[in-house]
Order: C-alpha cells, then structure tokens, then sequence
C-alpha cells in the first residue's frame, strides 16, 4: 500500500540554522584510505584492495586479508565489503570476534567506479549495508541496451542463509539502506517505470511502501527519519521524512549537499559551498548546523555517536579522518617540510605544513625575508634576493598556538 508524504510549502520546509565552526582539534587522522563507515569503536575502510578495521579504544590497524576489495559496512561484530579478490564478485562478511570469513556469491557484481574532484563514485554497484544479521545491497546488470540497465536490490539473512529479492529496480547513483527491519532504496522510477523515487520494504512483513518526492539520489534510514539526497527546483538538497508524523523538512544548504549519513537526531553531508567541499553537521533537535571539516577537500562521511569519520584529500593522498563532538581541545604541534632547500634566484619553494597533535584552524608563514603569509596550509613562495634565510610557522587552534622556526631553512645564490 503506497502512501504519500504532505511536503510543507509544497516541496518542504526548511529549517533555520545557526552556523557554528566546528573546533578541529577534535579531529584525528587515521590512515590512508577511502569508503569509512564506523560502528561503535570501530572504524572500517578501503585502501589498495584491502580492507582496514580500526578499533579507536586500542588505536590499532587491522588489514583484513584481501587483495581485491572495496566499500565496507560495519555493524556489531561484522564487516561486510563487496570483494573481486577471486577473480568474481563476492560479497564478504568478516565476524570480528572469531576472525572468520562468510562470501555471498549469488546475484553480486561490482560497480562503475569513477572520480570526480576529490570524491569518489560507484554507479551501480553493490554498496552493502548491515543491520544485525540483515546485509543489503544491489545488483548492477549492464546490457547492451543503455535503457534496459537494471538495479536489483537484494538482502541476505545470515541467520537463515536465505537471499532475497525485493525489487526489481534500484538507483544508478544511490545504494540501499537498512535499520532493524527497515530496508529503504531510491529507484530510477522515471525511467524503467516501477512510480515513486524511495522505496522502503519491511523484512518481518514483506510489505513495500512508497516513499517521498521524485528525483531521490539515494537515501539513509536510522529509527524513524529517512534522509534522502534529491534534486529540488533545479538544485539539489537533502530532506528529512519523518516516518511516524508523515511529514517532511530540509536540511538548509546554500550549495549542493551530497553523501548524507545520520545517527540519533544528527544529520551529516559533504557541502560544497563557498567551493570547497566540506563535512557539515545538523543537529534535527536545535536545529543547529556545525561545519566539521576545514580542509575543503572532504567527502563520504559518516556518523555513529559522537564520531564522525570521512576521506580527505586534502595531500596527494585520500586519507580517512575522525571527528569526536566530545573530545578535549589538542594544541597543535608545529612542523613543516620543503620541496628543496637551496637554488639560484628567483627561487620558488613549496612549504607543506606537517603538524601533529591538534589540527590547526589558522596557519602564518614568516619567510624571513617581510613577505609573510596568513591562512594558508600549503604555502609557494619565491626568494628574489640571494642570502639565507630563516623560515617560521605558526599553527593556531581552539586550544592555543605554536611555532616552528627553522634558522638557514633556504640558502638563494
């Protein structure tokens, strides 16, 4: 039985926010990386093939043994990722406590994987999810025909060893979702028929109920609130439904929100205003919206608690960074690195900023020679005079500053 959502205003409300920074020395780097999810005090994701488990408590690295996978989900004591190791796609299941593997093998196939500025992308693909014994995922079957591609979402109950079909139709650029019995999905309904853009189907009853609005992109599903990522009046924004009012709200965003993930009443996305690409965080309670990443080059987040963790880009290299809401303020720890140390002029040196301990919010460049630089993470710049020069940098956060000076640092002849 479909039912209807009641959009206020006609699409939806939006909620009025109060912007708040958030302090980044709450924030800690974790590894090289892409795909984190997070459950408990574990943390999951991919990198070079293999899969890393993370236990925060203990501040250990686990590399799960696999040459060949990618988009890990964790939930209790399991990990579950989609896996080509074989040579076929699998889908595998690690049981933490006892260090033993499970692979579905049955209706798996990977995705289109593709980058797009500092994110990552999979277009079909099996993106699992897991709620207790319940994994999610769907089937991406590329025909010769472009119009006759199909998205079949699937769920495996591991306590039954049983695999399920639930639709026929899935979402090109989305995954399914699923929270105790709830199992949610976008479709690409304007295209292969099947009306409505979310679909949420219920595990204990077997019901399939229509969801929302058109043009989902793909959605998240935690208690009674569904987030889904939709494109509104020529832009795109994420709405908040309510699954026991029937009612709908917006998560304000004056650029385009994207990778929503939610716990409790906290809502995350990676938001690319003012052209940058950041983690943001709204609490559906306060209303109160928290930017939580600075680096500009953030993406793919994802909350439990009061951690959020997501990949960053902000060197040459994706890593996956955590935040704590509840950490303690960590002064930084100034350092800093450079791409040569002597030459003839003009000489152009690349400063790279290499701090430890807090991250800081502000940077200052003292070059030595009275052309400083403020605000800047990495720094270029050119020494015109011949002489040595001694070069300063001065990190700042919530928790207080520190400076490295680094006397004959460039020698220019």
């Amino acid at each position: 039985m479909r039912s209807k959502f009641f959009l206020i205003s006609l699409i939806f409300q939006f909620l009025i926010m109060i912007s708040i920074v958030a302090s980044a020395e709450q924030e800690t780097r974790l590894g090289i990386g892409v795909d984190p999810d997070i459950y408990g005090d574990k943390v999951v994701w991919s990198s070079n093939g293999s899969i890393h488990l993370y236990d925060i408590t203990n501040r250990t690295d686990t590399e799960l043994n696999s040459t060949s996978a990618y988009h890990p989900a964790i939930y209790g004591d399991k990990v579950v990722w989609l896996d080509n190791s074989s040579g076929n796609p699998n889908l595998c299941v690690y049981n933490i406590s006892t260090c033993g593997k499970f692979l579905i093998t049955e209706n798996v196939t990977g995705g289109n994987t593709y980058v797009s500025g500092d994110s990552t992308y999979v277009v079909g693909g099996s993106q699992p999810a897991i709620y207790g014994n319940i994994i999610v995922w769907q089937e991406f079957i590329d025909n010769e025909n472009p119009e006759n591609k199909t998205y079949k979402v699937y769920m495996y109950d591991l306590s039954t060893f049983t695999q399920t079909q639930i639709s026929n139709y899935g979402c090109q650029y989305g995954s399914p979702d699923i929270y105790e019995d709830r199992i949610v999905w976008a479709n690409d309904s304007g295209f292969f028929g099947e009306s409505g853009p979310i679909w949420m189907y219920n595990a204990s009853t077997g019901n399939k109920t229509e969801i929302g609005t058109w043009y989902s992109y793909g959605c998240v599903i935690y208690g009674d609130k569904l987030v889904s990522h939709e494109y509104c009046a020529n832009y795109y924004c994420i709405i908040v439904y309510d699954l026991s009012t029937n009612e709908a709200s917006g998560v304000n965003s004056p650029s385009d929100p994207f990778d929503p993930d939610i716990y409790g009443d906290r809502v995350v996305w990676r938001d690319e205003r003012n052209c940058m690409s950041d983690i943001y965080m709204c609490n559906l309670s306060t209303t109160n919206e928290t930017r939580i990443s600075t680096s500009g080059r953030a993406s793919v987040p994802a909350i439990y608690g009061d951690r959020i963790v997501w990949q960053d880009r902000r060197t040459n290299q994706s890593a996956i960074h955590i935040y704590d809401l509840s950490a303690e303020p960590i002064k930084p720890q100034a350092s800093f690195t450079t791409n040569v140390t002597s030459g003839i002029s003009p000489l152009t040196v690349l400063f790279t900023d290499t701090s430890t301990g807090g991250t800081p919010t502000n940077w200052y460049w003292d070059f030595g020679d009275g052309i400083n630089s403020k605000h800047a993470q990495t720094a270029t710049h050119t020494f015109r005079k011949a002489g040595e020069y001694a070069v300063s940098l001065t990190v700042t956060n919530a928790a207080g500053s520190d400076t490295r000076t680094v006397k004959g640092c460039i020698t220019v002849s």
